[in-house]
């Protein structure tokens, strides 16, 4: 059929939510699905490829582990249940109606949050993020997944999540101390902010 500028049929519909990266966008549909365009050079189109993308595409599945066979159950082929999403420079995530996250894209800081700084292509697909207070203490490796999130946003390089009882975690980039985790390390997983000062301090200025 001819395109018809007045055919809603051409036009990607139910939308809630957007955001926008550096040179790619993300939106959320209201069944859950998600939908990207734009530059994909770092996978950050979730679709498992490197290939640019003048249309939206559907974000599809990567992993998915036991614990969230609901997410992303055998057979489908696309991310779905999700509530919020986020762009980062050149990264994406996504939470879970259950209150997981999902990363891919960039990974040069560990902005992914699965213990690596790896860019293969396994991040050109979704990949939950990991939860370090399960990691092995002598390796940093993880297979517990960061859970009980309720948003999440992307920023840069960087990546961060609130939990349901209201703590805040960030990882990935953190040259200008941006984690707020008191060093200048770079983070490849979640890692808790600190309080820091408070007006209850004595030594608040």
């Amino acid at each position: 059929n001819a395109y018809d500028p007045d055919n809603n049929d051409y036009y990607l519909n139910d939308i809630v939510s957007i955001s926008a990266g550096q040179a790619f966008a993300m939106a959320l549909k209201n069944d859950g699905t998600v939908y990207t365009w734009g530059d994909n050079s770092k996978g950050q189109l979730g679709d498992g490829t490197r290939v640019n993308k003048p249309t939206p595409i559907q974000v599809l599945r990567g992993e998915s582990p036991e614990e969230e066979t609901n997410v992303a159950p055998a057979g489908s082929d696309y991310l779905i249940n999700i509530v919020m999403i986020s762009a980062g420079a050149n990264h994406a995530l996504a939470l879970t109606k259950t209150g997981y996250v999902w990363a891919w894209g960039d990974n040069t800081y560990g902005q992914n949050g699965d213990w690596t700084t790896d860019n293969n292509e396994r991040h050109y697909l979704p990949l939950q993020v990991r939860d370090i207070s399960k990691a092995d203490q002598s390796t940093g490796n993880t297979t517990g997944r960061l859970k009980n999130i309720t948003a999440i946003s992307a920023k840069n390089n960087q990546s961060f999540a609130i939990n349901e009882e209201g703590y805040l975690y960030g990882w990935g980039y953190n040259g200008q101390r941006q984690l707020g985790i008191n060093n200048s390390l770079n983070q490849t997983l979640p890692q808790k902010v600190l309080k820091g000062q408070t007006n209850n301090d004595e030594s608040y200025i």
